[in-house]
Parts: structure tokens; sequence; C-alpha cells
């Protein structure tokens, strides 16, 4: 990534959801707060997108889903050195779900969701990053005052 694409690169938001009736609530409420969305349907359909550049800025996924919970997904994708931002929602609440989040930074919200509330999580996990890239240097060296010339 330049420095002039980071300039227009708007986040993308992924969402993963085995429900299609939630998954596509989310992604029109995310649309309509302006960003851009992306979304799978499985925990397997998660960890395939996370595989492929450029990563989402954000993840939202339910725990429950299919081959691969959303959690599990998160915990292989920091094994392999991908530290995605995401936001963990469930119905399936227990001790282990959370201490297993919380090792993640990763905030969990209750279903039903309150979208209020969801848009707050999403606004404060996003203003928390930054999206300005470094400037890539151009790979001259830092220019040194001459020394005078000697009359010889």
């Amino acid at each position: 990534m330049t420095y002039e694409t980071a300039i227009t690169d708007e986040p993308v938001l992924l969402v993963a959801d085995d429900d299609a009736d939630i998954r596509s609530i989310l992604v029109d409420v995310l649309k309509e707060d302006g960003h851009a969305v992306e979304w799978a349907e499985c925990g397997a359909g998660l960890l395939s997108r996370l595989s492929r550049r450029p990563d989402p800025s954000l993840v939202l996924t339910d725990l429950k889903m299919p081959w691969l919970d959303g959690l599990e997904v998160l915990e292989r994708a920091a094994r392999v050195g991908l530290q995605v931002p995401a936001i963990l929602f469930t119905g399936h609440l227990d001790h282990d779900v959370h201490q297993r989040a919380r090792a993640l930074q990763v905030p969990v919200l209750p279903k039903p969701l309150d979208l209020s509330r969801l848009r707050e999580e999403v606004s404060t996990v996003l203003d928390a990053q930054s999206f300005w890239a470094e400037p890539e240097h151009d790979g001259y060296w830092p220019i040194r005052p001459r020394s005078p010339r000697r009359a010889g």
C-alpha cells in the first residue's frame, strides 16, 4: 500500500453469521452508516476471507456457526500473526467464551443484538485504529552538511 492509496482507502467491515436474516440486517445497518461491508456465512468462509488481502478493518462475528465458530477463527488468525480487530456476538455466553474473547481483546455483545450498542462499539473500535499508513522510505540517506573545502 502506498501513502496515496492509504488516504483514499476506507475501512472494510466483515460480517460473519450463519443466520441469513441477522447477517442481512447487520450488513444493511452498517452500509446505512456509510461503511464498506463484506460478509461470510460460516466460520470456514470467515477464515477463508481472512486469508486474503487486504485485511478487513473490523470483523463482526457470531460465535456459533457451522464448521468453525467465530471465536475459533479469531484464535486461529491470531496464531498465524493476523491481529484483526473484532466484535463477537452470541446468545451462548459463558465463562469460557468470555475468557477466550478477553485474551484476544475482543468485546462480546449479547444476542439479541442492540443495534445502537453495536454501532457504538463499531465506532469505538474504528476510532481506535489509524488508517494512515507510514510513508514509504524513498531510499535516500539524510542530507549531511558539507565540510568546507580546504584550499590546497
